[in-house]
């Protein structure tokens, strides 16, 4: 029985890990915009265009972190 438990566990967490894919907020201090950077992915596991290379690009035009 906790096996299956165990494996219920871990199979729905796997499911909502795939549930939404991460976002980063950015603010321009300037000018005060935002700007959401997401991941477009196929699951949790492979990653297009990671949402980390989104932010490094504004962060390397003086954008910060929200």
């Amino acid at each position: 029985m906790p096996l299956r438990l165990m494996l219920l566990a871990l199979a729905t967490s796997l499911l909502a890990a795939c549930a939404t894919p991460p976002v980063i907020a950015m603010w321009n201090p300037a000018t005060g915009e935002f700007h959401d950077c997401k991941t477009a992915e196929v699951s949790y596991l492979v990653e297009w265009h990671p949402a980390t290379d989104c932010a490094a690009g504004y962060k390397s035009k003086g954008w910060r972190i929200f």
